[in-house]
């Protein structure tokens, strides 16, 4: 949209991305993940969405900040999927 010779985007939220490390049925299984990864210092939440509970770390703007952080988690043995979320989806850190 252009109003008064600015150009002006229809999306006002940005894409944010996180590396999702589990999926569990029980907060308690969400904890037993996502505890190690706090004593390591990575900024790790737990939310809980359509009866799970997802252990994310990061709130990364770049995909590739989200990718080196993957690799990173990988390499600890974790297996991982990288989320896309809209900025006003993602709670915060």
């Amino acid at each position: 949209m252009v109003t008064m010779g600015v150009i002006m985007s229809d999306q006002s939220v940005s894409t944010r991305y996180s590396v999702q490390v589990g999926a569990f049925r029980t907060e308690a299984a969400a904890n037993s993940v996502a505890n190690p990864l706090v004593y390591l210092g990575y900024p790790v939440r737990v939310i809980q969405q359509d009866g799970l509970y997802f252990v994310l770390v990061g709130d990364y703007p770049l995909l590739s900040e989200a990718t080196e952080a993957e690799q990173d988690l990988n390499l600890l043995g974790y297996e991982t999927l990288i989320k896309e979320f809209e900025q006003k989806e993602l709670p915060n850190l």
